[in-house]
């Protein structure tokens, strides 16, 4: 269900050269994702860069979707010692630590695992194991997770030939492009 949107601040980025304005919580995402423009290598945020005090250039109305229902999975990954069911990897290494020495559990688990190896298990509504997911088969979160990446690798791309235009001073290429494919 749409909420009623709420305003969010828009930020000038702070690397000399580059226009662009963001909304404040996607700013570090912009200046670590672009490159050209003096944002150096993509993946990385330019040393000496500040996020701090950046300059407002205004607010944009916000809203979020949120879905009535959530579509999430009944998995979890199990303990190879207990048999109790944890979220995800990290949840299965916290336990270990904590139980570290405890019955069947290593002193030092974090020596024998790095969680790859945790048995993925379907759960019903109780937490109650049902099945276990085949070794090498993609988890439909994983799948949408991929997905998503794909789709804002594609996004990044356009970004950069966007930006690559601009840089040969072709401005209303960059233009039209930006019309095209960004909206």
């Amino acid at each position: 269900m749409p909420d009623q949107g709420s305003s969010e601040t828009v930020v000038k980025c702070p690397v000399e050269g580059c226009d662009a304005e963001k909304l404040s919580r996607g700013i570090y995402l912009h200046v670590r994702q672009s490159k050209g423009n003096g944002h150096g290598p993509q993946g990385e945020t330019p040393t000496g860069l500040s996020l701090d005090n950046l300059e407002s250039t205004g607010t944009q109305k916000v809203s979020m979707d949120y879905p009535e229902t959530r579509n999430t999975e009944s998995v979890g990954r199990e303990c190879p010692y207990c048999k109790e069911v944890f979220r995800g990897k990290q949840g299965v290494m916290v336990h270990l630590g904590r139980a570290a020495g405890e019955g069947q559990h290593p002193k030092d688990p974090k020596q024998n695992h790095d969680g790859s190896e945790f048995s993925i298990v379907r759960t019903d509504d109780s937490g109650s194991v049902v099945d276990r997911v085949e070794s090498g088969t993609m988890l439909p979160a994983t799948e949408r997770r991929l997905q998503r990446d794909e789709e804002a690798s594609l996004h990044d791309r356009v970004e950069e030939y966007i930006s690559d235009l601009r840089d040969r001073g072709m401005e209303e290429e960059a233009e039209r492009a930006e019309a095209k494919l960004l909206d």
